[in-house]
């Protein structure tokens, strides 16, 4: 099995493909090899890539990192739901110091896609890229402090 990238014209988005037969290369087609890192992270992301005038795979930085915001804004949306439902929890058992908790650590998720990630530049540190406060286990964290569990 054969495997390309392809796009329409140059700088046009990729498209990933599979082949039986051996095709051709041309300066819309490129053959990848999809055990290389960098080849995965291409096909990973491939509505976000292009192949440049030279002939290399290259990727839209905005368009990457938005790609990125999104699935860490999705992870929020959910985080937040979930420390709204804590909240009311602490609220109905009165616990006052867990309420102030669940208020600062909602206000902190808030602000936490508020950084500048402008300097990340590179396919690899953009995949890699982190929010702390989304991989937090607020869910046990807060299981404990209310019910000690």
């Amino acid at each position: 099995m054969y495997y390309y990238f392809e796009c329409e014209k140059i700088g046009d988005p990729l498209s990933f493909l599979s082949s039986i037969k051996k095709l051709r290369a041309s300066k819309t087609r490129k053959k990848v090899d999809i055990d290389d890192k960098m080849s995965k992270l291409y096909i990973k992301y491939v509505d976000c890539c292009f192949i440049k005038k030279d002939g290399n795979l290259d990727f839209n930085k905005s368009k990457l990192l938005s790609s990125r915001l999104k699935q860490f804004k999705k992870t929020l949306d959910k985080k937040l739901i979930e420390l709204r439902k804590y909240l009311v929890e602490a609220h109905a058992l009165n616990k006052d110091s867990v309420v102030k908790e669940i208020g600062k650590d909602i206000e902190e998720l808030v602000n936490c896609l508020n950084k500048d990630f402008s300097s990340v530049d590179n396919i690899e540190d953009l995949d890699s890229l982190a929010v702390p406060e989304l991989a937090f286990d607020y869910c046990t964290h807060y299981n404990n402090k209310l019910y000690n569990v």
